[in-house]
């Protein structure tokens, strides 16, 4: 699998910026469900 032709830098730019959102809004935030949610879009992105 050629994870670079389906993770652009624009992608992975949209995913950082999501969880960045993400830790901003919420009040109460553990690395641990940032590093998820941060998989969870990388994994979605690699099955597009």
């Amino acid at each position: 699998m050629n994870i670079s032709a389906k993770l652009t830098e624009q992608k992975l730019e949209e995913i950082l910026i999501n969880s960045y959102k993400m830790g901003q809004e919420k009040e109460d935030l553990r690395v641990s469900e940032l590093v998820e949610d941060i998989k969870r879009q990388v994994i979605l992105a690699l099955k597009a």
